[in-house]
């Protein structure tokens, strides 16, 4: 009986040591074992590209820290949203798709001072042969009826949003050949504008005889044209509130 024990005490001795020397030390590493990830820093939209600035590296346990969650930022900047994602949140490839050729995405996320409108390609010249692609950089043409031809100021740097086909297809990058070989031309573009004023005028050149004349693909400069079309329209409405100022009667004269 008192063996027994004795020997059950041993057993339960060398267990302790065991649990204490060999598998502790286990669990405390695995505990302790650091890695490096990517987190968010700033929530994210749905479609919207991420930036450097977005992400943030910290230090996190692997204890349950999912395999697959991003530890490299090159594989996230550059890439679009899949869905809105949060500030805080552990990336995974799943989150992330390569383009965003999808133009209810690219409508959503429109800037709160931007609007986007369709004019109607009346020939396939006027399109500029069909070859134009989402973030080109365009004029806008206006051709009267007695032939004179007019670039307004307010249409000078306008970026293209998509060109879609009659069958309703948007078009993102050079439209490819279908399936009986027929490559289906554009025969609306869409454009990213600044203001009203903007778009008031795309609709009076709309019944004209509209070209549209390309300007740039590089992205490098691309803001840099769209700043420079802001500025143009800052300009016009200084002047268009000053002549609204000089023509207006000074009503306290009047009562005088």
């Amino acid at each position: 009986m008192y063996k027994n024990r004795t020997v059950l005490g041993l057993i339960c001795v060398i267990l302790a040591i065991v649990l204490v020397f060999c598998i502790s030390p286990l669990f405390n590493k695995a505990f302790d074992s650091k890695t490096q990830v990517i987190l968010l820093k700033s929530p994210v939209l749905q479609g919207q590209q991420i930036t450097p600035e977005m992400l943030s590296r910290v230090e996190m346990g692997t204890y349950n820290l999912p395999k697959n969650a991003i530890k490299d930022p090159q594989h996230i900047i550059g890439k679009f949203a899949v869905s809105n994602l949060y500030a805080g949140s552990l990336i995974y490839p799943e989150m992330l798709i390569e383009t965003t050729d999808n133009s209810d995405t690219m409508l959503r996320n429109l800037k709160d001072n931007e609007i986007a409108m369709s004019v109607t390609i009346k020939s396939l010249a006027n399109g500029v042969s069909g070859k134009l692609m989402t973030g080109d950089i365009i004029k806008i043409v206006s051709v009267d009826n007695d032939k004179v031809a007019t670039i307004y100021d307010e249409l000078q740097y306008i970026e293209v949003l998509t060109t879609t086909t009659n069958s309703g297809v948007d078009n993102f990058h050079q439209p490819t050949p279908d399936e009986n070989g027929e490559i289906p031309l554009p025969v609306t573009i869409t454009v990213i504008l600044q203001d009203e004023l903007q778009a008031l005028r795309l609709a009076e050149c709309e019944n004209t005889s509209l070209h549209a004349i390309f300007v740039s693909r590089d992205e490098r400069i691309k803001d840099a044209y769209i700043q420079m079309q802001a500025d143009i329209l800052e300009e016009l409405r200084i002047h268009e509130e000053a002549d609204y100022a000089l023509f207006m009667p000074d009503w306290g004269d009047i009562y005088d």
